[in-house]
């Protein structure tokens, strides 16, 4: 696996969080609560959700 180079500066993007489920709603959503938890700890912004 390749290795991040640390010289590079961060650059924060902007994604958008999709889940698809015919039988659960956003509240009960863990795995996409656990999406944006960490996609925001590192320092990048949720656009939509």
């Amino acid at each position: 696996m390749a290795k991040l180079d640390e010289t590079r500066p961060f650059i924060a993007v902007r994604i958008a969080v999709l889940t698809v489920s015919d039988t659960r709603s956003l509240d009960e959503d863990k795995s996409g609560d656990l999406l944006v938890s960490r996609l925001t700890e590192a320092g990048h912004v949720l656009a939509a959700r």
